[in-house]
């Protein structure tokens, strides 16, 4: 998926530098970017039908971005 300049992109990551990182470079390129340290904060905010693209960690503790990509796709 080619995300056009307007897309809102949720990037979850635990580690805050490579979050913050990523956040910086989607906003440079004109995107608008939520951010969120773990699967679940994403999981439990109500932004998830508004989101045209996730980007996730594979190797986060309790739910990997494996299974938040399957968790939001059944959302």
């Amino acid at each position: 998926m080619i995300a056009s300049p307007n897309s809102k992109i949720a990037v979850v990551d635990d580690d805050a530098r490579v979050l913050e990182s990523i956040q910086d470079l989607l906003e440079s390129a004109g995107h608008s970017v939520c951010s969120f340290s773990s699967a679940q904060s994403l999981l439990e905010d109500d932004i998830l039908p508004e989101i045209d693209c996730l980007i996730a960690d594979i190797g986060m503790p309790l739910t990997d971005g494996f299974e938040l990509h399957r968790l939001a796709r059944d959302a």
